[in-house]
């Protein structure tokens, strides 16, 4: 009496069905937010990480995938926005010191919590000036990235990617498609 095919072992399947061994481990590494998103994706498409990612392979090899491009997070983005955030903190105890003093004495600021808010103000004021520079200079080089890559993924349309460019830029947008500078 033969076993149905559903009980057999997975060596005798996979022999029944004349598929190689697969022999070769491959390890990668994943960030926490990666792992989760391989993870949803498998849980979604019931299929374990092993059988997904094999599938991604025989995708790529059978040419059914477009190229996928990818925004990897910025140290520099991720900085400022801690820098940002620093700002933030520096705002509301401003404006914990003005609150504290005129709940005290409703109708007046003592000369010293004036000054004192006044130079915190000032301070904001410089920080958010140079973090708006360096923003600036994030805008464009990341502009500079994304405008030279659509000029080689559509080369037959230069007067569109020009006017994207232009409006990125303003009038320096011409020099970044043609590779000059304009930062």
């Amino acid at each position: 009496m033969g076993v149905s095919s559903d009980m057999r072992s997975s060596r005798v399947r996979r022999q029944a069905a004349k598929k190689p061994n697969k022999e070769r481990t491959v390890q990668v590494r994943f960030s926490d937010e990666e792992l989760a998103a391989l993870d949803a994706i498998c849980s979604e498409k019931k299929m374990t990480r092993s059988a997904f990612l094999r599938s991604c392979v025989e995708k790529v090899q059978g040419g059914d995938v477009e190229p996928t491009y990818v925004v990897t997070r910025n140290a520099d983005a991720e900085r400022m926005a801690s820098e940002a955030k620093s700002i933030g903190v520096n705002v509301n105890q401003i404006a914990r010191a003005l609150n504290a003093q005129t709940k005290s004495h409703p109708g007046s600021l003592s000369p010293g919590v004036l000054g004192e808010c006044k130079t915190g103000l000032e301070e904001v004021r410089g920080e958010l000036s140079k973090l708006t520079d360096e923003v600036d200079g994030l805008r464009t080089d990341f502009g500079k990235d994304v405008f030279r890559a659509m000029a080689m993924l559509w080369p037959d349309v230069p007067e569109q990617l020009e006017e994207l460019c232009d409006y990125w830029y303003g009038e320096r947008g011409e020099k970044i498609l043609s590779g000059g500078g304009g930062s």
